[in-house]
């Protein structure tokens, strides 16, 4: 996860700009199958989730009000190949987690 604060809203905003689980360190492993039942996907633990969940606290601990997932068509590095990966690995996240689209750029904010 890559996150850092923006001050420059008049309410700083702790922006998460780049959200991976273990599906892209998997990719490259060989022996995928042992790899994933040794893992912690193999019994449902949603990492993505997890991930947000901990920048939500560290927001809270340092007194941000509000926690920001880049959305993916906002993404330097997302493609006409790539999108439908990353709107499941970013769009649908910040969504299920109760994140709301902002209107200027479409990012997703949730105010904690």
């Amino acid at each position: 996860m890559g996150a850092g604060v923006d001050q420059k809203n008049a309410d700083p905003i702790l922006q998460i700009v780049q959200l991976q689980g273990l599906v892209e360190l998997m990719e490259n492993f060989d022996g995928k199958e042992e790899f994933y039942k040794n893992s912690s996907l193999h019994g449902g633990l949603l990492w993505r989730d997890t991930l947000v969940q901990a920048a939500i606290e560290v927001a809270r601990k340092i007194g941000v009000r509000q926690v920001g997932i880049v959305a993916a068509h906002n993404l330097s590095y997302a493609n006409q190949y790539t999108i439908e990966r990353y709107q499941k690995g970013y769009d649908e996240v910040a969504l299920r987690m109760g994140f709301e689209r902002e209107p200027i750029l479409g990012n997703f904010v949730l105010e904690i």
